[in-house]
């Protein structure tokens, strides 16, 4: 099956930074609203760019990063197609048209937070870890209680770790985009594959591993875990990926593979 151009809705406005952000968000857009379903080929190159209005750099960028993401995948001769559409339960959240600003938040809070995770190496007081472990702790008690969603648990660990930071300006940075955290949760919680006690596992065991190497006082493992934390993140809210996740590796040797 091919895309056709004549029946497919008109894509979104744009709020993306970037041309590519703009080119990625239209083609999700469309997938994820299921007029480009499984199996369907996408337009060739030159008129996939006049249907979506951006330039050819911008869209094989954009096409780059789907395939990366797992969504589409392109053969020599055969051209681009969808090959795992992700959930519609973003659109029900995100507006079509924030959907490459989400994204660029993301991409924001991957550096910010990283680095935060950094400087929270070396600067943490005893009290910022004490912050940071009953926040891990209250994450943990909520797997086994069905009334918690992990939203403020989520939250407190992101805001311990900033202040821990002793730097004003991360604080005021990383309590910015604590709106596009609690978004993150509130579609994580209603995907349909995702069981609640799984997600709150899987947030608990990766800030967990956070703050063991924080406790370590080894900055560039903390960045590390911080920025896979983050993209994880993403990939989970706008593809539906889980990634399989070690409980409480809280040794500096141990990591994520």
């Amino acid at each position: 099956m091919t895309a056709s151009p004549e029946n497919t809705a008109p894509a979104p406005a744009a709020l993306g930074r970037t041309p590519r952000d703009t080119a990625y968000q239209r083609i999700y857009h469309r997938i994820t609203a299921g007029e480009w379903g499984a199996g369907t080929r996408l337009p060739p190159e030159a008129e996939l760019a006049r249907l979506l209005e951006v330039p050819r750099p911008a869209l094989r960028q954009a096409l780059q990063r789907l395939r990366l993401d797992g969504i589409v995948e392109s053969r020599q001769g055969a051209g681009t197609r969808v090959i795992n559409p992700p959930s519609r339960t973003v659109l029900d959240h995100v507006d079509a048209g924030a959907i490459a600003e989400t994204l660029a938040c993301y991409e924001y809070r991957t550096g910010l937070e990283g680095e935060a995770a950094f400087l929270a190496a070396s600067r943490a007081t005893s009290d910022d870890l004490s912050a940071m472990e009953a926040a891990c702790q209250a994450a943990e008690r909520g797997i086994y209680d069905p009334s918690v969603i992990g939203m403020e648990e989520d939250t407190a660990f992101h805001l311990a770790l900033a202040r821990a930071t002793d730097n004003p300006h991360y604080i005021q940075s990383i309590s910015a985009v604590l709106p596009a955290i609690r978004t993150g949760v509130t579609i994580a919680i209603t995907l349909p594959h995702r069981a609640r006690e799984e997600r709150l596992a899987t947030m608990a065991a990766e800030h967990r591993d956070i703050l063991g190497r924080i406790s370590a006082r080894d900055a560039e493992g903390a960045r590390t875990l911080m920025r896979r934390h983050i993209e994880d993140a993403r990939r989970r809210v706008f593809l539906g990926e889980t990634r399989r996740h070690a409980p409480h590796a809280s040794s500096p040797d141990q990591s994520e593979t």
